[in-house]
């Protein structure tokens, strides 16, 4: 494909990223503010705690999803047929997982440190959030692969409003923010995200009204949907598989909240910058193969939120310090360093993207499971010598060797598609 082409498809797609990244922002100011919330009247060791069964619903969301997000876009982009079998995979796969949650919170319950009724809660409140959150990922991604972006902006920005009132009620009423609460928080957001999509979308999926699947249909569930699980999952999950290795190793709680908060933040920078990516997906999976790997426009992109990371040296610590206050001073110290990670991060999902929606391989996998791999087996082994600065720098180095990985994958691709070779 020519540069010119590339280039009306980068301006297109930054275009109809506008309304998306002003709704998301919308999004991570109220999230933020539950946030501030949560950390100030919680405390760094409560808010610990709730670290870890974050870590849960977190990484039960990244492992169950199957792709769902970037298959979602993509046949909601294709076409009459692959919605109709996009909408009865949703609802089948939905099902299954909310009824092994309540089992799944028992198990929670025998690993993370509440024990009795209590735990039993928090845990069955911990898996609960993942069919939710799975529910409402998919449906997002519908709205996105109908090119219907204003719709999915409006969604964004107004879905922590009811989670955000009863924070406010809680304080208000009550005088403060209970454990529970704070669960509720992410279910009930969650959840009203899921109504209004499904609402919005729910029109444009035609029923399926035969259950037989097509090879074809087959063959995209199986191969893109497992290839873009595999290699997304394992980057996200394993970022809080060491949030829980630090609680394993019985790491200062405080110092665990602290780091959940700088993450918390690094999420939050991440979600704004998919918002382009969703939007990129969209795009080429309704135009078809694009053989020319997107190398001008994420290095350009990279490099400029490399420098936004490096401000945030100077621009954290009284950021840090206004708006959670005092007692996370040590997260000021770790911002710089994850969101560089996220920059990082980032690129390397727009390499993804593309290779998803242009020729799905089995290259997807090698950078993202090297680099988790590593980290995880860092947090294992250094831990607890060095201790949480383990998470930080690692958190860097995954980011890195993502998005290096993932660009020579890239060329790979390309190369192979520009000479006609079937991967």
């Amino acid at each position: 494909m020519q540069d010119a082409s590339t280039r009306i498809t980068i301006r297109n797609v930054l275009q109809h990223s506008v309304g998306l990244v002003t709704g998301r922002i919308s999004y991570i100011l109220l999230s933020m503010l539950a946030t501030v919330l949560i950390a100030r009247l919680l405390g760094p060791d409560q808010r610990g705690v709730l670290a870890l069964y974050a870590s849960v619903w977190i990484l039960g969301t990244q492992f169950l999803n199957f792709g769902l997000q970037k298959t979602a876009i993509f046949m909601a982009a294709r076409g009459a047929t692959s919605r109709r079998m996009l909408r009865s995979f949703l609802r089948f796969w939905i099902t299954i997982l909310f009824i092994g949650a309540i089992p799944a919170g028992f198990i929670v319950t025998q690993i993370l440190p509440v024990g009795g009724l209590r735990g039993l809660l928090y845990g069955c409140l911990a898996t609960l959030i993942v069919p939710v959150s799975i529910a409402q990922i998919g449906w997002f991604g519908v709205l996105n692969g109908l090119h219907r972006y204003r719709a999915a902006a409006i969604v964004v920005s107004v879905s922590p409003i009811p989670g955000l009132l009863l924070l406010l009620g809680s304080y208000f009423i009550l005088g403060g923010i209970s454990f529970e609460i704070a669960m509720l928080y992410t279910l009930i957001t969650s959840l009203f995200s899921l109504v209004l999509c499904r609402k919005v979308a729910g029109d444009a999926l035609p029923k399926y009204r035969r259950w037989a699947i097509k090879p074809s249909t087959l063959r995209v569930l199986l191969t893109r949907s497992g290839l873009a699980w595999m290699s997304q999952f394992v980057s996200a999950a394993s970022v809080r598989l060491t949030v829980l290795i630090a609680g394993w190793q019985a790491v200062d709680s405080s110092l665990i909240g602290s780091y959940a908060v700088g993450l918390v933040i690094a999420d939050a920078s991440r979600l704004l910058m998919n918002q382009i990516n969703g939007v990129y997906l969209s795009k080429i999976s309704r135009r078809g193969t694009d053989m020319a790997a997107p190398h001008r426009p994420v290095l350009l992109l990279l490099v400029l939120l490399v420098f936004a990371s490096l401000a945030s040296i100077w621009a954290g610590p009284p950021f840090v310090d206004l708006v959670f206050g005092a007692a996370y001073a040590e997260t000021a110290s770790y911002l710089p360093w994850l969101l560089l990670g996220t920059s990082f991060w980032f690129a390397g999902n727009v390499y993804l993207s593309w290779m998803f929606a242009t020729a799905p391989s089995h290259l997807m996998l090698v950078a993202p499971w090297t680099s988790s791999g590593l980290f995880v087996l860092g947090a294992l082994f250094l831990m607890p010598e060095f201790g949480i600065t383990v998470l930080v720098i690692g958190y860097v180095l995954m980011g890195a060797c993502l998005c290096l990985g993932n660009a020579l994958a890239a060329t790979v691709i390309g190369r192979r598609l520009r000479s006609n070779d079937v991967l």
